[in-house]
Formats: structure tokens, C-alpha cells, sequence
């Protein structure tokens, strides 16, 4: 299984909702095998905040996915 992810930064001066549809028009012409799910366009709004992701992960047959969750849990603890 693989997963992918795009991220797409906007200048403030941009019409958000034009660039939106444009991005989903792009995204709708992409071929993708037939066993892949359909890829999801999402906006998300920050008004001038800060905002991250992480990922956490590691080789199953080292971290137990327990030992995986309770580190996210104590680095989302840290960071709040």
C-alpha cells in the first residue's frame, strides 16, 4: 500500500476558491490505477496561524503500533 500527499501553499493575495477548482480539475484529469481510491482535494484555512503536521512511524517488525501511539501522544503533549 502507498500513500501520497500533495501540499499546495497559496499567496494571500490569491482567490482561494478559484484556485481551489482549479487544483480539483487538475487532479480530476490524473490517471490513477483502478485499484486506488479517488484522490481528495481539501482546503484547509489557517487565518494567518500557525499550523503543522507531523508523521510518526516505523518498521513493524521494531515498533509495536502501542510504542508508535503513546510516542505521538507524548510529542502532541509536548507541543500543546
Amino acid at each position: 500500500m502507498g500513500i501520497s500527499s500533495v501540499i499546495v501553499e497559496l499567496n494571500n493575495d490569491v482567490d482561494t476558491s478559484k484556485a481551489l477548482q482549479d487544483i480539483k480539475d487538475k487532479v480530476d484529469k490524473v490517471s490513477l490505477p483502478s485499484s486506488a481510491e479517488d484522490p481528495s482535494v481539501t482546503e484547509i484555512s489557517t487565518n494567518n496561524e500557525l499550523m503543522f503536521s507531523y508523521l510518526l512511524y516505523g518498521n513493524k517488525e521494531i515498533f509495536s503500533q502501542a510504542y508508535i501511539e503513546q510516542r505521538a501522544r507524548s510529542i502532541k503533549d509536548k507541543l500543546e
